[in-house]
């Protein structure tokens, strides 16, 4: 699941890792933007667990693993997207702090993946005109039964209903 990036990942990393922290009440210090070798384990068993959860299709549970693994590791960007691709197809409220961290995640690294991440998270926040502009340049770049369908769900006004298809190889 490694993603080849260039010189902004560094930043976004730690835009990434102070928006996190802020949402989770802590003001971010050095000791929390780089976590610490225990965190980084843990962050990556919470993160294990959710993508297992996820795949036995437990949201909800998920939910909860992938929360925590932010919270340890908020500048991992395989967590960030399971988080985000997570909230924004299972919860039920909007959540303004994960459209953030997807906004900052596809400027970061614009590859489809991340914009369609992104493009979920507007969805899950009402954002649905954006969504639509933002799946169809998926569709076109890398076109797949998932992708055209999400596109139609945004262009029914519905968000995603799963973070990712089914047969994907990040679970």
């Amino acid at each position: 699941m490694g993603r080849c990036f260039d010189g902004r990942a560094g930043l976004f990393l730690l835009v990434l890792s102070t928006l996190v922290l802020y949402a989770c009440g802590r003001p971010p210090d050095q000791s929390s933007v780089t976590p610490s070798s225990d965190e980084s384990e843990q962050a990556q068993v919470h993160y294990r667990q959710g993508l297992m959860l996820l795949a036995s299709g437990d949201c909800a549970r998920a939910a909860t693993s992938l929360d925590l693994a932010i919270q340890l590791s908020p500048g991992n960007i395989a967590i960030a997207e399971a988080w985000i691709r997570n909230d924004s197809s299972c919860r039920a409220q909007r959540n303004q702090q994960v459209l953030a961290v997807a906004a900052e995640l596809f400027t970061a690294i614009p590859d489809a993946a991340y914009a369609e991440a992104y493009a979920m998270a507007l969805a899950a926040n009402g954002q649905f005109d954006r969504a639509i502009q933002l799946q169809e340049r998926v569709v076109a770049n890398a076109d797949s039964v998932y992708s055209r369908d999400l596109l139609q769900r945004f262009r029914n006004r519905e968000m995603a209903e799963e973070p990712w298809p089914a047969d994907t190889a990040d679970f």
